[in-house]
Parts: structure tokens; sequence; C-alpha cells
């Protein structure tokens, strides 16, 4: 009987490539480090039901992880999961922008709808990474997969954005963080606040 042969990160692309145009999905790996998402928003990479695009940055060395983590949020799509997300995720971005005014229930409303979203995709990424073969330590990303879920906390409270470097990408930041996904959405220590403020978030915006 002939060995069952390990999936690889070459299979794991493929799988994406293949999905994504089954479903009319556009597949966009572009050779930057960061993509922008809005006029003068940047981020590793997204994945947008609206106009039906998962793009990723690959100029970068984690650039597996974020396609992992973005196919992720194309599969919650695909199952209708977070349906509701899409709307919360709008009128945050708005009001990180300066460009919308929310009540502090509504806004707090719309992070923990955010955080959950982006909580469940992880997990589910880290079962692409383990398949697949994509990273090997894998405490190592549920850490700095922690700190983004955490990361919308703080701008909660200071309605910025990550204008500088990603949170993830920060060992004062994301070493901060348990190796176990955080069962708290709300809860940030002094420390980690002040190492994003100085680390990953440019000026207020509004």
């Amino acid at each position: 009987m002939a060995k069952r042969r390990t999936p690889s990160p070459a299979d794991f692309v493929a799988r994406v490539a293949k999905d994504c145009k089954a479903r009319g999905v556009t597949l966009r790996l572009e050779a930057v480090h960061r993509v922008q998402i809005y006029r003068g928003t940047y981020c590793s990479g997204y994945f947008d039901s609206g106009s039906k695009e998962l793009v990723v940055a690959v100029a970068r060395p984690d650039w597996l992880s974020i396609l992992a983590h973005e196919y992720a949020h194309m599969q919650q799509w695909v199952e209708g999961e977070f349906v509701e997300d899409d709307d919360s995720f709008h009128k945050f971005d708005q009001w990180v922008a300066g460009k919308m005014e929310l009540e502090d229930d509504e806004l707090t409303r719309c992070v923990r709808l955010i955080q959950r979203c982006e909580l469940d995709a992880e997990k589910r990424a880290v079962e692409y990474l383990r398949r697949y073969r994509l990273r090997k330590d894998l405490a190592d990303y549920r850490r700095r997969a922690n700190a983004y879920v955490l990361f919308y906390e703080v701008a909660r409270r200071h309605r910025r954005w990550s204008d500088k470097e990603s949170p993830y990408t920060v060992p004062t930041v994301y070493r901060q963080m348990s190796t176990r996904f955080v069962s708290s959405l709300s809860h940030i220590t002094k420390k980690f606040e002040a190492a994003v403020l100085k680390e990953c978030m440019g000026r207020r915006k509004g």
C-alpha cells in the first residue's frame, strides 16, 4: 500500500485558488508588504465578500499565515457565518476614519462582533497551518493571533488604527499574549495597551 502523501504549502495555495475560482472570487497575491484596503488604509491582506476578492501581500515572510487567515474569512462567508459582521466592519472602519459617529453601546457591539469573527477565523487558520504544514510554531501563531484580536479593544478605546506595524509582527506586543486563544475580548493590560499605541498606531483620526 502506497504511503499517503502529507499535504504541502503548495497544496494549500492550489486549494485556495481552486475554491476561489469555483465561487467566483478573485484571488490576488500581490508582491508588496501591505495592500491597500481603503484609500489611505493598508493591511497585510483581506477578504471582501462584496467585491468577492481575496487579496494577500506576499512580499513578507508570513504571507502563507495571512492567506490561511483570509481564506478562513472566505469560508465563514461560504457558510453564512458572522454575516451580521459585514455591517459592523463597515461602521467600525467609518468610525475610526472619523466619517461616522457611534454611540458607545453600538461601537462596543460592533467591536465585539468583529473580534468574535476574527477569533473564529484564527482558529480555522490554525487548522490550515497544521494540516498543510504552513507553519511549525502554532503556539507562536496563537500568541500573535491574540494580539490581533485584542488590538481591536485598543482601537475602540483610542479611535486609532495600525498606521505603523501590525500588532502580530511586533515582539514587544505579541509576546505579552498567552499561547492559548483568549477567552476575554475586553481585558487588556496597561502594558499591552501602551505597547500597541507606541509600536502600531499612528495619530488619532477624526
